[in-house]
């Protein structure tokens, strides 16, 4: 039942190949005017994000990702395909209450989709656990919960037009409510803004007296409104300009609490002081947007060819990529070859060696949209972004026009490339203030 949900919605299948669904353009280069475009429609259909409710939310978010990731026809497939597998969903979920768990209440529980430590410094408390999904976390629907939804569904006609949505409400809820029976705890937290039954969810919570928290996940875009409106009683997110990023998106300004990752403080205030690294190394941080036929790939290819010589190159897959990184090397490699830049490719696994070792080697990191580029920009590196989800008005806007960051395209190379990477980061007051400007670590 698990299964069936991951396979309709995230895994690799042949309906999500062909666009039927799933977010297969989830890799969109930047778009700030068709992001704002996205906001301003949604906000003449629901009108001041002030006074909706969290069903009203939890709708207005979907709407919003829709239209960022699926075209018309996409819509319409995805909406059969979804009509008639509710019914199956909701009578698996209905099934799996025969099968029961021991109880274990808890103060304080954790969906397991992010950095545990960031949620658990949080709370300070021994009572506390996490669990992931379809692992330490089975499914549940009672009475109660079937009310909640039809009562829902009968408030906002709107979700019959979208059983999509309704689906994966079913499946959160589901899993929320088997927290909340056998858990009983009186905080849920989670890394959810990037799910549209968040706000529903925390109106689920907050009806039986339980408090929703949300903790940043990633780093958030202007060009990307797939967590617009999202609702939480508290939203621990790492910086004030994230907060002014999510409240321009039409989420509550009262619930953020600004707090940037522990070890975020250990990059600028420790690592950063370190002596100056002499080694010659580049570090290429891959995710799944960065393989052949992607924009980001043709920029990073023309970024090596540029590389001077003697410099090592290593290649650091995404801690949750463990399919693109491997063909990517194997790519880039021939293209190389064939460019009469030959050129071995060395590669860092996250899982054994961690991002605060690894930037103690490496003086620049390249990427494109990555939360990694800012952990290496903290630890005294300089960066470099790869056009593409990116573009360099974007860049510009957010770090200050600052001195240790650089945007490439290999069409249109900039005379102060190798100069960039060969000089020194600068550490003085105003570049710290860049710094302090995405993450308030004082």
């Amino acid at each position: 039942m698990e299964n069936l949900v991951q396979y309709l919605i995230y895994k690799k299948n042949p309906l999500r190949q062909l666009g039927i669904i799933g977010l297969k353009r989830a890799h969109l280069e930047a778009d700030i005017e068709r992001n704002k475009k996205i906001l301003d429609e949604s906000a003449a259909e629901f009108g001041p994000h002030q006074n909706l409710t969290n069903a009203q939310r939890t709708l207005a978010q979907f709407k919003c990702q829709e239209a960022l990731y699926d075209h018309a026809l996409q819509k319409w497939i995805s909406r059969l395909i979804f009509a008639a597998a509710g019914p199956i969903v909701l009578g698996l979920f209905v099934l799996k209450n025969l099968k029961h768990s021991p109880k274990r209440p808890v103060k304080v529980f954790v969906f397991n989709l992010g950095s545990i430590s960031y949620a658990k410094s949080e709370f300070l408390t021994e009572d506390f656990l996490s669990g992931s999904v379809g692992k330490d976390i089975g499914v549940y629907l009672g009475f109660k919960e079937i009310k909640f939804m039809a009562q829902t569904v009968f408030s906002n006609p709107q979700y019959i037009l979208h059983p999509k949505l309704i689906v994966n409400v079913m499946r959160w809820l589901a899993a929320y409510a088997w927290v909340v029976k056998y858990h009983e705890p009186k905080t849920i937290a989670t890394f959810f803004e990037g799910t549209a039954s968040s706000s529903l969810l925390t109106q689920y919570l907050n009806d039986q007296g339980i408090q929703h928290y949300n903790f940043a996940h990633g780093e958030h875009f202007r060009f990307d409104c797939y967590s617009a409106y999202a609702n939480f009683n508290r939203y621990v997110i790492w910086g004030r300009h994230f907060e002014n990023v999510q409240i321009e998106k039409h989420c509550r300004s009262e619930m953020f609490s600004i707090r940037a990752p522990d070890h975020f403080k250990k990059y600028f205030f420790e690592i950063r002081n370190l002596q100056k690294i002499n080694q010659k190394q580049l570090t290429v941080l891959i995710h799944s947007g960065v393989e052949k036929g992607r924009v980001e790939y043709d920029h990073l290819l023309g970024l090596l060819k540029e590389l001077p010589l003697r410099w090592k190159v290593v290649l650091r897959p995404h801690p949750v990529d463990r399919a693109s990184w491997p063909q990517v090397k194997v790519d880039l490699e021939i293209d190389l070859q064939k460019s009469g830049y030959p050129m071995t490719l060395d590669v860092e696994l996250p899982e054994r060696i961690p991002m605060t070792e690894s930037v103690k080697q490496s003086p620049v990191f390249v990427g494109s949209a990555s939360a990694a580029l800012l952990e290496a920009l903290l630890a005294g590196c300089k960066i470099i972004y790869l056009p593409g989800r990116l573009k360099n008005p974007d860049v510009i806007e957010r770090h200050r026009i600052s001195v240790n960051v650089f945007s490439f395209q290999h069409d249109n190379v900039q005379p102060d490339f190798k100069t960039f990477i060969n000089s020194e980061f600068v550490k003085t007051q105003d570049e710290d203030f860049k710094i302090h400007y995405l993450f308030e670590l004082d």
